[in-house]
């Protein structure tokens, strides 16, 4: 029995004389049968993403039921930060914290490091951010860690494709694009350089909508949603990229797991 997840589906597989074997994991249980004496190692994981692989070993002849527990990995606390330190951050080394902001340039990525808020699967990120070069603004959501990642990315005036929205399937740290680039000119007055505006992702599945905000208007602008058909990362970290040479301020950064009452008030 697999404790904590009595209904729950996925897969357990084990190694006989060098061959790999799998057998269902239903409702919390899984039978092995027809085993020879010796140590087994097995590899339990449930179909949901929200819980952590386990690995684990077990001898015949010898016990021959075991309960396991499948740690829960998704995250449910609101990641709030207000650019006291980058204390709670892995950031690029470059990157500066002043006047409750983050200063970005360079190259790089920053994630938090509070193992609690990385682990969002259905999620909001709301930011306020400055393009101070005017090249792009750059999120990182559902990362696995700094090289595995999707990228998110608004681009202002001076990038290589002013005025789009844009998303990258980065695998170790390898970047590729996922979707068509979607068109932003619409709202170049809402996204100059030097001037902050308002980004918020919603993460549903394999949808990510983006929407931005005018700081002067309040308008509330939809860029479009980018699809990645094949699922590439469902759970995982949210955080902030400087992908080229992107110049960056940002003040409000805040994610919220999509049934937080904290994420229904925005």
């Amino acid at each position: 029995p697999v404790t904590g997840m009595r209904d729950a589906s996925g897969e357990l597989k084990y190694n006989v004389t060098g061959e790999t074997r799998v057998t269902p994991l239903q409702n919390g249980r899984a039978m092995l049968s027809n085993l020879r004496p010796g140590t087994y190692g097995v590899d339990v994981r449930a179909a949901d993403v929200g819980y952590q692989t386990l690995l684990a070993t077990f001898t015949l002849p010898g016990q021959t039921t075991y309960s396991v527990t499948l740690p829960k990995l998704l995250s449910t606390k609101t990641l709030s930060e207000s650019w006291v330190s980058l204390d709670g951050w892995n950031a690029p080394a470059g990157w500066r914290v002043g006047a409750r902001k983050l200063s970005a340039s360079g190259r790089g990525v920053a994630l938090p490091r509070d193992e609690s808020v990385r682990h969002y699967k259905d999620f909001r990120l709301f930011s306020n951010v400055k393009m101070i070069n005017g090249v792009a603004a750059s999120y990182v959501v559902r990362a696995v860690d700094e090289k595995n990642y999707y990228l998110i990315q608004v681009t202002g005036a001076r990038a290589d494709a002013p005025y789009v929205l844009r998303g990258y399937i980065v695998r170790n740290g390898v970047a590729q694009p996922f979707g068509p680039p979607l068109p932003a000119d619409a709202f170049t007055a809402t996204l100059k350089a030097n001037q902050f505006f308002s980004v918020t992702i919603e993460a549903t599945g394999n949808e990510f909508k983006v929407l931005v905000t005018d700081s002067q208007t309040g308008d509330v602008l939809p860029l479009g949603t980018l699809v990645d058909p094949n699922r590439n990362f469902p759970i995982g970290a949210a955080g902030i990229a400087v992908r080229d040479d992107e110049q960056n301020e940002i003040e409000r950064f805040v994610v919220c797991s999509s049934e937080s009452p904290d994420c229904q008030r925005g």
